[in-house]
């Protein structure tokens, strides 16, 4: 067993063993890797990174920024302060969220999910839709209805939905 402490004003290291562990630490970054199997973690004031294994966990986070890779078979996560973006497989997932639209898309054998604050379209089998639409008044107060209007009708007249939730 060895063990190896050393403390200055500005540093500090650690070492320990059996199968390892080290610890840094200055004023404005810390690194610690412990094993078997890894762990990193990097800390600064401005950035963190953290890599996890077994079969990676990666996670690195800034201020404005958001970053998480985890896998077996893969999820990725990017977050900003005005975009969510989550990619999940195996066989797809892909959810993005922004202010104002949500996109969720899923498959096998497809759903996609638009959903804005008066409207929500819902694609549910490969030739088929469903549209939850909330009326507002003349003020753009939102009108309560239960249930809010329902709409159902075939792939083609999508095109028209998605293109005007694009205008």
């Amino acid at each position: 067993m060895l063990w190896l402490v050393l403390i200055t004003p500005r540093l500090w290291v650690v070492l320990i063993t059996p199968r390892l562990w080290l610890v840094l630490i200055t004023p404005r970054l810390w690194v610690v890797l412990i094993t078997p199997r890894l762990w990193v973690v990097l800390l600064t004031p401005r950035l963190w990174v953290v890599l996890l294994t077994p079969r990676l966990w990666v996670v690195l986070i800034t201020p404005m920024l958001w970053v998480v890779l985890i896998t077996p078979r893969l999820w990725v996560v990017l977050i900003t302060p005005r975009l969510w973006v989550v990619l999940i497989t195996p066989r797809l997932w892909v959810v993005l969220i922004m202010p104002r639209l949500w996109v969720v898309l899923i498959t096998p054998r497809l759903w996609v999910v638009l959903i804005t604050p008066r409207l929500w379209v819902v694609l549910l089998m490969p030739r088929l839709w469903v549209r939850f639409e909330t009326r507002s008044d003349s003020h753009g107060r939102r009108i309560e209805e239960t249930p809010p209007r329902m709409t159902v009708g075939r792939v083609p007249d999508t095109y028209k939905v998605v293109e005007k939730l694009l205008k």
